[in-house]
């Protein structure tokens, strides 16, 4: 096996205990926190904004630190800050302690698979980086399908200080592992990239020592990737993080409708590897064109009476495969549009755009709170699809790079 599948199990393994994990785990933390600690659900709620938000602003630092430091020592570092910050949830009844140690949590899931591990990716893989970048990314969707109830049984039999401290002893069992095994580039194994010696006579890519921001920034691509990609993750995110609840509202029983939405999770992870393989063999910009208008179609489904778990199935079956490629086709066109040398700086601000998310929260909780009903944020997410897939035609497929080549 060639070693650079080896770090993207590690990086996968990164995303399911911290960068997935600490949204989808509150379904089974949130109840239990109230009633230990006399919180409310908005305070616990306002922590994981807060956590979001600065897990969402460390990326680009993270990237930076990427430049200056091995990220051998930066993947070991995020795996023991996070596993310190999730024993410290465990020992504190403090809410703003909660709140500190909560985002540290999120910050370290950066470093610890997030943006760290797709840079890692990125270095180890090329002709095979789709599939790599999808692979890494399905422990994020994995999480919601297992922990949420694993969690579920140790608070239940044990309390909620037993499964925070749980679960912070079995992520600092990957310190020893990232600094073990994790290396930056294959050449430090004497490997090469994808496991395959160059050819001399393949196109090369630019190899700049370094890109300033604003050149970054003057480059109207950026905006159009960046955007198109940040109001899809709105959208998604947004629908995920209340699908439990849409269900129950369609009058789903409470364990069936969690059972629905631990399956979309599913779904969302299988589909991650496959979206991956298809930035490898096609276009890429094609398959992100195919991404939007495929995740469109299917919440267009969310609109259907859920009268029978038939239908219910078509949608999460549906909406998990489309948006299952968001995460995954994202870090494959920004590598296949600016060039793999040139990816990290590229990658470090179009990254930021994660930040979207939070405005699809409030989207929905606007919608459900002035309207009753979820509908009204589903048919602006639907109308944001559409412009996405539209910009996407304001793109070359071919990248500027290989342009600048063949002038």
């Amino acid at each position: 096996m060639f070693y650079g599948w080896k770090l993207c199990f590690i990086t996968l393994m990164g995303n399911l205990l911290l960068q997935g994990s600490l949204v989808y785990m509150m379904n089974a933390f949130i109840d239990p926190l109230t009633i230990a600690h006399g919180w409310t659900r908005p305070q616990v709620s306002f922590g994981m904004s807060i956590g979001a938000l600065l897990g969402g602003l460390s990326s680009p630092i993270w990237s930076s630190l990427s430049l200056r430091f091995s990220i051998r020592i930066l993947m070991t570092a995020g795996a023991f800050l996070g596993g310190v910050s999730l024993i410290m949830l465990g020992l504190t009844s403090d809410l703003l302690m909660f709140y500190i140690f909560y985002s540290l949590a999120w910050i370290s899931g950066q470093a610890f698979g997030g943006t760290i591990g797709i840079l890692l990716m990125n270095r180890w893989f090329s002709k095979q980086r789709g599939r790599a970048f999808g692979l890494c990314n399905v422990g994020t969707s994995f999480s919601g399908a297992v922990l949420p109830f694993l969690l579920l049984i140790i608070i239940t039999n044990f309390d909620v200080q037993t499964a925070w401290i749980s679960y912070g002893l079995i992520l600092l069992c990957f310190v020893p592992i990232c600094w073990i095994f994790v290396r930056d580039t294959p050449e430090m194994l004497g490997l090469h990239v994808d496991n395959i010696i160059p050819d001399d006579t393949r196109i090369a890519e630019e190899k700049p020592k370094n890109i300033s921001f604003e050149t970054i920034f003057r480059n109207k691509n950026v905006y159009i990737l960046g955007l198109s990609f940040g109001f899809t993750f709105m959208a998604v995110s947004a629908v995920i993080s209340q699908l439990k609840p849409r269900m129950v509202d369609m009058n789903l029983d409470s364990y069936t409708a969690m059972t629905f939405s631990c399956l979309t999770a599913l779904f969302l992870a299988i589909a991650k590897y496959f979206w991956g393989k298809a930035c490898d063999k096609y276009n890429t910009i094609k398959v992100a064109r195919v991404l939007f208008a495929s995740i469109f179609a299917s919440l267009t489904l969310i609109f259907l009476p859920f009268t029978n778990l038939y239908v219910v199935f078509l949608f999460s079956f549906c909406f998990g495969i489309a948006a299952g490629g968001a995460m995954t086709v994202m870090p494959a066109t920004v590598a296949f549009y600016f060039g793999k040398e040139s990816f990290i700086f590229y990658y470090r601000v179009i990254s930021t755009v994660v930040l979207l998310k939070a405005l699809g929260y409030s989207i929905i909780a606007l919608s459900l709170h002035y309207t009753g009903s979820y509908d009204s944020a589903y048919m602006l997410f639907c109308v944001t699809l559409v412009a996405c897939f539209a910009s996407t035609f304001l793109l070359s497929t071919t990248p500027p790079y290989l342009k600048k080549e063949t002038d």
